[in-house]
């Protein structure tokens, strides 16, 4: 979420939750709506951090 998003907010953001069964995360990083394109490295970090496991593999790697 961008920080100084004009078009959504903290409590907008976290009503995503009802529509998963998963975990939400929410991140908030400098920037408005489009922030993504100033900062899209430290999204990609994000991604990568969320998307692996707590063995360190990343999710649909396999088991070895």
């Amino acid at each position: 979420m961008g920080a100084a998003d004009p078009l959504t907010n903290g409590p907008d953001v976290q009503a995503w939750q009802h529509h998963t069964s998963s975990s939400l995360r929410v991140h908030v990083l400098p920037g408005g709506h489009f922030f993504t394109n100033r900062h899209a490295g430290e999204v990609a970090d994000i991604l990568r951090r969320v998307m692996t496991d707590p063995d360190g593999r990343e999710v649909g790697a396999p088991v070895t």
